[in-house]
């Protein structure tokens, strides 16, 4: 099948200017059910890391995605918290 081994880790490190602050208040919860929460990156960087698997059956792609950072936010369940299927036909 020729399978490909894919590690990925992705890093997102920063801050809102104050400017950008008006639509949102970060940290708090929303008003609204279907307002999505934010969260500022206020403790440091946020860090999630993927391993997976690549050309199964030459269009399909599966990954595991876990957070490594931030475990203590609301909604946040621990352990593997995403799966990707993804297929690419050429």
């Amino acid at each position: 099948m020729d399978l490909r081994e894919i590690a990925s880790v992705k890093v997102l490190y920063g801050r809102v200017d104050a400017s950008n602050r008006y639509t949102k208040n970060f940290d708090t919860t929303p008003k609204h059910p279907s307002e999505p929460q934010l969260f500022s990156l206020n403790r440091g960087a946020y860090v999630e890391g993927s391993v997976g698997l690549s050309n199964i059956f030459k269009i399909l792609r599966v990954d595991l995605v876990r957070r490594f950072t931030y475990l203590d936010n609301p909604g946040y369940r621990p352990g593997v918290y995403g799966r990707k299927l993804v297929s690419i036909f050429k």
